[in-house]
């Protein structure tokens, strides 16, 4: 999709944009200007439709005077209540752009933000995301992909104003892509992205966007003590791959620069390994997208430079499969992480908080980062929390704060949840120094209560995106599959 901005509107224009809310007062000031050019013609239109601007209702609308408006149609997105939020922009340009999709138009415009309630930059940036992230369709796999190019022109405003619409526009686009990126990766079918495509995959990443990276493969994997990674990777025959990128800033001088560490679990397919998955309900079939936390991370380094985030962040991806074969680990056995601290194997379907801690244990040693973030889905919080948020645990207040404020920000929410110390008796093994599972019923509770032992003092972050990475079905700018949750929450709480 191309944005555009412009003073005046361009030729053979499909379709114009305008807005509708929900409340006392309906009509925004750009919709009530283009009803006074048609005459009143699009509150009559909304009257007998019965329109009434829910959040993601749209009506079209035949324009009779092009002299007036030059444009064939004009569609109406509702905004839902009158207090209007960027995630109300994103959704409501969400819906617009679907509706032009299924009309087949392809060159559409809105007007310019007027700043009279948000910022220009902030409600251009909101409608890149939301028309970028609305419009995506994952057809790669399909022989026939007859989805055309969009183009959406924001039109009207002086020059001062053009220019922040323009660069919010680059932003949502940066943003937007990054969530694409990591959509994409967690839709491509298990045996197109193997841990070695991975690291091709974000080979490529790094090259276009100026990361550094390296890739360790098994015998590297197994100096460098990561035995816990090792041992998931072991019933299958695909190699596992641990996979570092690094982001280096300018130097501005404006600020304090942090370092950050990003790990994402990397699971390309997880069977569940001998504690096998059930095949109904949407387990198994599901499952190439438990990668869906290095997704986000990957995503999310792929548009730091674009964005000019002043911190100097890592991010760490433990790519394998968790299969079957037979030289698969085993309830029961006794995995060593890379500080040198044991894990015993309660189920072989809780594996990605062991290669989680192997990788928090070396980027602790090896990095003495500020920080540490990782993504993973590991459990099901949509039970207790929805298919929309994710949950958060901090090991300090104001990480949890800024992460709750950008979630917000962005429409990825999050939602706090404890790990507390009179837990931690839970995640001890007889015959090691811990178990990957807990003996009570602290099932989300539970990676955390062990991760945390493997971060040191070092402030850190775990976010549990077993909920909303996956979505079930279109709802809003989220599309069915792999939702990319976590590349605009990890970006945003970056840029700060």
């Amino acid at each position: 999709m191309k944005f555009h901005v412009s003073p005046t509107y361009p030729k053979n224009l499909d379709a114009l944009v305008l807005h509708v809310a929900k409340g006392q007062r309906p009509l925004p000031p750009a919709t009530l200007e283009a009803d006074k050019k048609l005459k009143g013609f699009l509150r009559k239109e909304i009257a007998a439709a019965k329109f009434k601007g829910d959040l993601g209702q749209t009506l079209v609308v035949h324009n009779h005077d092009a002299r007036a408006l030059p444009v064939r149609k004009v569609i109406l997105a509702g905004l839902g209540a009158e207090s209007i939020e960027p995630e109300a922009i994103r959704k409501s340009i969400a819906a617009a752009v679907q509706q032009a999709q299924s009309c087949h138009m392809t060159r559409l415009a809105r007007p310019v933000p007027d700043g009279r309630r948000l910022d220009p930059e902030t409600v251009s940036r909101a409608i890149a995301e939301g028309a970028l992230l609305g419009s995506y369709r994952f057809t790669k796999h399909k022989s026939e992909d007859k989805t055309a190019a969009l183009s959406l022109t924001l039109v009207g405003g002086g020059a001062p104003v053009r220019r922040k619409v323009t660069a919010g526009l680059r932003q949502g686009q940066a943003a937007a892509e990054a969530q694409i990126l990591a959509r994409d990766l967690a839709n491509e079918p298990p045996s197109h992205l193997t841990p070695k495509q991975f690291a091709k995959e974000a080979r490529t990443v790094s090259r276009k966007n100026g990361l550094g990276i390296s890739v360790l493969g098994p015998a590297e994997i197994r100096r460098a003590g990561l035995g816990a990674l090792l041992a998931v990777a072991r019933g299958s025959d695909e190699p596992p791959q641990f996979i570092k990128l690094t982001y280096r800033p300018r130097k501005t001088g404006r600020g304090t620069q942090k370092h950050i560490v990003l790990v994402g679990k990397s699971i390309t397919y997880d069977s569940g390994g001998l504690n096998l998955k059930p095949s109904r309900g949407g387990m198994l079939e599901e499952m190439k997208l438990d990668m869906s936390g290095g997704a986000a991370v990957l995503g999310a380094m792929s548009a730091l430079k674009r964005l000019g985030v002043k911190h100097k962040v890592t991010g760490y991806l433990p790519a394998t499969e968790n299969l079957l074969g037979g030289s698969a680990y085993k309830p029961g056995d006794v995995v060593r992480i890379y500080n040198g601290k044991t894990i015993e194997v309660g189920n072989t379907d809780a594996e990605g908080r062991l290669t989680l801690a192997d990788a928090l244990a070396y980027s602790t040693d090896r990095d003495k980062p500020d920080e540490i973030i990782d993504l993973a889905t590991l459990t099901a919080t949509d039970i207790s929390l929805g298919p929309a948020y994710a949950a958060i645990f901090a090991s300090q207040p104001r990480m949890e704060a800024r992460f709750k404020e950008a979630g917000e920000h962005v429409g990825e929410k999050v939602w706090p949840l404890p790990f507390p110390e009179e837990y931690d008796e839970m995640t001890k093994s007889a015959v090691a120094d811990f178990s990957n599972i807990v003996s009570g019923r602290a099932y989300t509770l539970s990676g955390p209560l062990l991760l945390k032992h493997f971060v040191g003092k070092v402030p850190w972050v775990h976010l549990d995106i077993g909920g909303p990475a996956i979505a079930g079905k279109d709802s809003g700018y989220t599309r069915k599959g792999g939702s990319g949750f976590g590349a605009r929450l990890l970006l945003e709480y970056l840029s700060d």
